[in-house]
């Protein structure tokens, strides 16, 4: 499950700012990671997914998130229409999205506890931070501490323990994640093996030549 968090009023580098904490939390084991980002665009919202995920080891068969735009372009729930740019994404890490249905919190309420919990418990407006990167530091060694300290209700054990039961059944990461972007298009490869995107003309390998490929800006 994967929802925002947004903190208003944080005092980074000697600046009052709103940051948003992004919450990936896996079902069975409650094991989490919490990422935080200055933006909430489709950018911010890939390259919070990518670190959440390095921090989980893996990646699950399903990621159920709210009806946000970045997620979802059309609709909502089960009968919303996945945006193009994050079904490209699901479908290169090959996860499903999973929608909630509007006016439907429980059905995403382990995350919205962590978030909860986040606020009431580690709060990072109780102290001014050097940057963003000293803010993050700290709230993994946060997450650390509460996951070796929480139980998890499936198994009785912590949710540490529980975790490490849970990794294996998680995908492998790729060896490289994918870059985030904004912008999915298909072109066909000329016999020069070239492309035309955004204005410009890129080379690509000469197999792909008179080829329909799929180009991410």
């Amino acid at each position: 499950q994967a929802d925002w968090g947004t903190f208003p009023g944080l005092v980074v580098g000697g600046i009052e700012r709103d940051l948003h904490a992004f919450h990936l939390v896996l079902s069975h084991s409650r094991m989490e990671a919490v990422v935080w980002s200055e933006r909430l665009d489709e950018l911010a919202w890939l390259s919070v997914h990518n670190a959440a995920l390095r921090r989980l080891g893996g990646v699950p068969a399903v990621i159920r998130v709210d009806n946000t735009k970045t997620a979802i372009a059309q609709g909502a729930g089960p009968w919303g229409v996945v945006n193009e740019r994050y079904a490209t994404y699901s479908r290169t890490l090959r996860f499903h999205v999973d929608a909630t249905r509007p006016r439907a919190p429980q059905e995403k309420g382990k995350v919205e506890r962590r978030i909860l919990a986040h606020k009431t418990g580690f709060d990072p407006r109780h102290r001014p931070w050097r940057d963003i990167a000293e803010l993050q530091s700290e709230t993994d060694l946060a997450v650390d501490r509460s996951v070796r300290r929480r139980s998890c209700p499936i198994t009785g054990t912590s949710v540490w323990d529980a975790y490490m039961m849970e990794r294996p059944c998680l995908q492998p990461l790729p060896f490289v994640l994918p870059e985030p972007f904004d912008l999915v298009a298909q072109r066909r490869v000329a016999i020069d093996s070239t492309i035309s995107f955004e204005g410009r003309s890129y080379s690509v390998p000469f197999r792909y030549a008179d080829q329909m490929v799929e180009v991410r800006g």
